[in-house]
């Protein structure tokens, strides 16, 4: 093109220019949206799965402790069996000695009184025992 009058010729140029912005923030909204309660169902399964876990250990933790008490007081119970039996192996001598006229009346007694006390001591370990092998 040529301006009227000039006697130098120019090229004209016209040109366009266009910005486009985007916002990516947004973008795949509706994907999101229809899977959120999924997100949600799948992070509640997770905690209550965890939950059941630990109780789950809990009970075995549990049991595994009143097992190991029982076992415990099952061998005392046997200790205080075997003290009764001494005690009245002891009577059941002192008994025969007095038969025989080598032991006094009174002294007797003692060995009644050993034989009644480590009865009742059995009783008030089985007692105990009892309330501890209970659940919490």
């Amino acid at each position: 093109n040529r301006s009227s009058g000039d006697e130098y010729s120019f090229p004209a140029f016209f040109g366009s220019l266009s910005v486009t912005i985007t916002q990516h923030l947004l973008q795949n909204r509706k994907n999101v949206q229809a899977r959120y309660p999924l997100l949600v169902a799948r992070t509640e399964l997770l905690i209550t799965s965890e939950r059941t876990q630990a109780a789950i250990a809990d009970a075995v933790l549990l049991a595994a402790r009143q097992y190991w008490v029982a076992v415990q007081l099952r061998d005392n119970i046997r200790v205080q069996e075997q003290n009764v039996n001494l005690a009245r192996k002891s009577y059941d001598r002192d008994k025969q000695a007095l038969d025989l006229g080598a032991l006094a009346r009174l002294d007797i007694f003692q060995s009644e009184t050993q034989v009644a006390e480590r009865i009742a001591i059995i009783g008030t370990h089985d007692s105990r025992a009892l309330s501890r092998i209970a659940p919490i």
